[in-house]
């Protein structure tokens, strides 16, 4: 609930508000996440096959997390929720590209150790609303 913590507002916040505020942080962590990985990448790091597919990940995870905030403001919870859950898939996913090459360690496991909490987070608070 740290991460919470980030914005002001969720000391008052309800559920409905940390779900939305959890949302929003997802958001700007995955856009620090992108801006990060490019930078690995104009630095020439030796794990440019990864990156580029952790890159595609978290891009596919942003469009998640754009469209589970726009079926949280029409109240669908559920599809919310289950948007979240398909986000949760990038950092397992960027985690697992630097497997496939042998000898380069992922550059991003902090990272997507951060992701997986944060979407964790998000996903599990929209469920809680779901009736």
């Amino acid at each position: 609930m740290s991460t919470l913590q980030q914005d002001p507002k969720s000391a008052a916040a309800d559920l409905h508000e940390l779900s939305f505020i959890s949302m929003h942080l997802c958001g700007n962590k995955i856009i620090e996440v992108k801006s990060y990985i490019l930078d690995l990448k104009n630095k020439g790091s030796p794990a440019q096959k990864g990156l580029d597919k952790c890159l595609d990940g978290y891009e596919e995870a942003n469009s998640m997390v754009e469209y589970a905030l726009i079926e949280f403001a029409s109240d669908a919870y559920e599809v919310a929720s289950s948007a979240l859950t398909s986000a949760l898939i990038a950092p397992n996913f960027c985690e697992n590209a630097f497997k496939e090459t042998p000898g380069v360690a992922s550059p991003l496991t902090s990272i997507n150790n951060d992701c997986n909490s944060l979407f964790s987070l998000a996903q599990l608070l929209t469920q809680s609303l779901v009736k």
